[in-house]
């Protein structure tokens, strides 16, 4: 067997072309014609029974070099893998240049993980803060359970806050249409600060039936990429006014929602508040590690994987906009930009997520941590239970290997941080 190897960009995609002379294909033919007599049934034999002669006259030499041309492949390309010590990411662009009884050749592009090393980032260190409660978030979350239990009164008078309204919206840019800006009655709480920074100040005063118009700029560091640091112009009509009555936190409010008192009730939500407050911690955590090892350690960003992880924000995004009815290619030609401009635009936020997916895969290779059957089994039956309470589920068609290959991903992913924390935490 003959190997060649040749870079491509980068030391972690290379072409590889493996040739395979008579001797090195002649056990493999008959490992094939094994095989395919295993599964052959012929007349007067029991499946796969049929003497070794009768069982290759009914075989094809056709049929046979297919066989063995798949043996080959992976067997040879399996020695390839463990001559070279490669910890494959993918493969790709395979091509049978020659199949003859004499030869076998063919090519692969091989794309291989990076070698990362994280040992000069032992002095990262991430301070945790404590995790309080306070009673401001109290009584935002007191506030939250009266909307959720309010109702509601028309109300003639001019929109103040803490009113319901209900509004036609609609939102553009430089004169075009910002996808998901924009709705019909939708509902909204004044002072709920739900929406972009200033909305709900412009609806102060107006009245069902009112119209508005009125520019605001969404904040640098606005969640929704597209239009952060944006002025947006607003066309607003009101179609509804409400005053929200909402019921007063007492024993018989407390006893309503299963509840001993109000102290009970309160005992609760200080717990739910918390807990809340913790994972909001944890997850500062874990980004303030990732960033410092980032700008630590010397991290490589193979080509391959920056343009698949670009190609999934893209995926993502155009699967938000199909949400909302409009395709990617109507919204790009709208803002006069093309899927280049997207490329460009969400390639760094890509280089940084192959950065934290290399950290963590490294982690788990280097902890060898692992998720045992117990583990996988426990959590899949937890997944699938979250499952059935929804709407449209049908448990015969969840692939359950993906699921329980997902679930064990995850399960060795939160080790990994739980590994970080451990380690960078002051």
């Amino acid at each position: 067997m003959k190997t060649t190897l040749k870079e491509q960009q980068s030391p972690w995609t290379l072409a590889v072309t493996v040739s395979l002379d008579e001797g090195d294909l002649s056990g493999h033919f008959s490992a094939a014609r094994k095989e395919l007599a295993k599964e052959l049934a012929v007349e007067g034999f029991r499946k796969g029974k049929a003497p070794d002669d009768v069982a290759s006259s009914q075989l094809s030499d056709e049929k046979v070099r297919q066989a063995a041309l798949q043996i080959a492949l992976e067997k040879s390309f399996s020695d390839v893998v463990r001559q070279q010590n490669w910890d494959i990411a993918r493969t790709e662009e395979l091509q049978v240049l020659k199949n003859t009884l004499e030869e076998l050749t063919y090519s692969v592009m091989v794309c291989l993980w990076p070698q990362v090393d994280l040992g000069g980032v032992a002095e990262v260190t991430v301070a945790r803060k404590e995790v309080l409660v306070g009673q401001e978030q109290m009584e935002e979350a007191l506030d939250t359970l009266r909307n959720m239990r309010a109702s509601f009164l028309e109300k003639e008078g001019p929109i103040a806050q803490g009113d319901r309204v209900e509004l036609d919206f609609r939102a553009t840019r430089n004169g075009v249409a910002v996808p998901g800006a924009e709705g019909n009655a939708h509902p909204l709480i004044v002072g709920g600060k739900t929406f972009l920074p200033g909305f709900e100040e412009e609806l102060v005063g107006l009245r069902t039936g009112d119209r508005k118009e009125f520019d605001l700029k969404a904040p640098d560091d606005y969640p929704y990429r597209e239009i952060a640091g944006a002025t947006l112009h607003f066309e607003v009509t009101v179609s509804k006014v409400q005053l929200v009555m909402r019921p007063e936190i007492n024993d018989a409010f407390a006893k309503e929602l299963k509840y001993e008192n109000t102290e009970a009730l309160r005992e609760a939500i200080q717990q739910s508040v918390q807990a809340q407050e913790r994972t909001r911690e944890r997850d500062r955590i874990r980004l303030a590690i990732m960033e410092a090892i980032i700008t630590k350690a010397e991290l490589p960003t193979p080509d391959f994987m920056v343009t698949e992880e670009t190609d999934r924000i893209i995926g993502r995004f155009e699967q938000d906009l199909q949400s909302k009815g409009l395709g990617l290619e109507l919204y790009l030609s709208r803002l006069g930009k093309t899927r280049d401009d997207l490329v460009s635009q969400w390639q760094g936020e890509a280089q940084r997520q192959v950065r934290m997916s290399l950290i963590i895969r490294q982690v788990i290779k280097d902890q060898r941590l692992t998720a045992d059957t117990e583990e996988v089994e426990q959590t899949f039956r937890d997944t699938l239970g979250k499952l059935s309470g929804q709407e449209g589920f049908n448990e015969q068609e969840i692939d359950a290997e993906a699921l329980r290959r997902t679930v064990a991903d995850r399960i060795v992913t939160e080790k990994a941080f739980a590994y970080l924390e451990r380690t960078h935490v002051a």
